[in-house]
């Protein structure tokens, strides 16, 4: 076989040809690159939220709010608790409606939340000596005192 201006006999110029990379490798180098990238935006993120802290300190010792080591202060921790106990007897008390078409009765409010964790729908009662104590009525609505 011989080429447009070639003579016949000389081997046509010799020209380094790369193979072309399969799907696979595609795939592996996007991967790879994706792996990196979010290496980076974590490293990233951890030095803006050092530096956001870090910032935030001095405000915060001044205004009475400080925190140890990133830690939120007491009272917000109890309102988050707080919050969690309380969506969580309300979803027991929804999963109890439904099997059993009528709210858990008892004599009060720690009563029926007795029922809730005697039936399975709660595995412990909320406590009541962290500042709040988490109601339910004989309807079966929820609510919370000290919130």
């Amino acid at each position: 076989m011989t080429f447009p201006g070639q003579q016949p006999g000389i081997a046509p110029p010799y020209e380094p040809t790369l193979p072309r990379p399969s799907a696979r490798g595609r795939l592996v180098g996007l991967l790879l690159t994706l792996v990196a990238l979010a290496l980076l935006a974590g490293v990233g993120y951890g030095i803006v939220t050092t530096l956001r802290n870090q910032e935030a300190a001095p405000e915060a010792a001044a205004t009475g709010t400080a925190t140890t080591a990133g830690i939120p202060p007491i009272d917000a921790a109890v309102a988050a608790a707080c919050a969690a106990n309380k969506q969580a007897v309300a979803l027991a008390v929804q999963a109890y409606l439904a099997q059993h078409r009528t709210p858990p009765q008892g004599a009060d409010d720690r009563a029926r939340i007795q029922v809730l964790v005697t039936a399975g729908y709660l595995r412990t009662a909320p406590p009541t000596d962290d500042g709040y104590q988490i109601l339910v009525s004989a309807s079966g609505q929820v609510s919370a005192t000290h919130c």
